[in-house]
């Protein structure tokens, strides 16, 4: 038998060792804290979220819609909201995550805000958005504005209208010249009964006790907006709904499935495009008034910009001045540096 000794002295080859031991230590935190898998990013459990959860889900790269133009979109919307340093960025998956769909295998909304709220229990608000929604920092002052408002006992649904923006390849928000002001105002305000963004404090919707309605399927947006105005108003509960169009630029990255693309070419067909309307249907019994339509953003209150000359900030205002209380008066104003 011939033996072999390494060159290298015991204590140098010690110190060599433990190097190693703790580059793949180092390597399978990094690996708990997220995963990175055929393009994919999926986050997992951690009780350190920041304050504000986004969460969506994509497309790419296990769908057949998935094309070179819908993967610029969703690296777009990964690069946009990561880079927010208050925003935990979410891409669930309906098989890791565990998420509930319905019988068209599409994910069903409350059981990913229920997820989500499970996974960053500690944080101050959730947000579904389609995951071709960019925005940019106003986003994160929008929603300081309202939790000053409201107080942090008070809850609050945030919505607003979209801006489509026809998408191409050289639109790319990972490079560092990517305008998003220039791309935004190339865009057009979209109708007033889309929205594509939810933000919520934790207990603004009891997401156990309504319809399982599902994402990519039209109805679900306005049956939320109802919910808050209709419902819970009906039953004394103090949920502020605000219309944020004016203070948050929410760009819809268009691809050739164009500004109605209901699933993007995902759906089975009429029954599968039409589910969120035949359910809630069936739910009116339980939630009168609230109709299988679609209506106008119909809040009580909405942001705006107040320009001092120096500084902007954002006020939160009643829509309705009858119904307010206040006259109509605005309810707070939080200074905010111009971005």
């Amino acid at each position: 038998m011939i033996e072999t000794r390494s060159n290298l002295p015991r204590p140098r080859r010690i110190s060599i060792l433990i190097l190693i031991i703790s580059w793949f230590v180092l390597r399978n935190n990094l690996l708990d804290e997220t995963n990175y898998n055929n393009n994919k990013w999926i986050a997992v459990s951690t009780s350190h979220c920041n304050p504000n959860v986004v969460f969506t889900t994509f497309r790419c790269p296990n769908s057949p819609a998935c094309t070179s133009i819908r993967q610029r979109i969703e690296n777009n919307t990964m690069q946009i909201w990561s880079s927010m340093d208050t925003i935990e960025f979410i891409v669930m998956d309906e098989t890791k995550d565990n998420i509930t769909t319905n019988k068209y295998g599409v994910p069903v909304l409350s059981d990913m805000y229920l997820k989500a709220m499970s996974r960053c229990p500690e944080s101050n608000t959730y947000t579904y958005l389609n995951g071709d929604i960019i925005s940019n920092y106003s986003f994160v002052e929008t929603i300081e504005a309202v939790s000053n408002t409201v107080g942090v006992t008070n809850d609050f649904l945030l919505v607003g209208k979209r801006t489509n923006v026809d998408w191409t390849m050289s639109l790319d928000a990972t490079k560092d010249d990517f305008n998003f002001n220039a791309a935004f105002n190339n865009g057009t305000l979209f109708d007033q009964d889309a929205e594509d963004y939810f933000t919520v404090t934790k207990n603004a919707i009891d997401w156990t006790d309504i319809p399982q309605l599902v994402i990519g399927r039209p109805m679900y947006d306005s049956w939320l907006v109802q919910h808050i105005w209709l419902h819970k108003a009906a039953k004394g509960v103090n949920v502020l709904s605000v219309d944020c169009t004016d203070t948050i630029p929410a760009i819809h990255q268009t691809d050739s499935a164009g500004d109605y693309s209901w699933g993007g070419g995902t759906s089975k067909g009429k029954e599968d495009t039409w589910y969120n309307q035949n359910l809630i249907n069936q739910w009116t019994w339980k939630f009168p008034g609230v109709k299988a339509f679609c209506i106008p953003i119909c809040t009580l209150w909405k942001t705006a910009y107040y320009d001092t000359g120096r500084n902007k900030s954002i006020t939160v205002q009643c829509t309705k001045p009858d119904q307010c209380g206040k006259s109509g008066e605005q309810l707070y104003e939080i200074p905010q540096l111009e971005k």
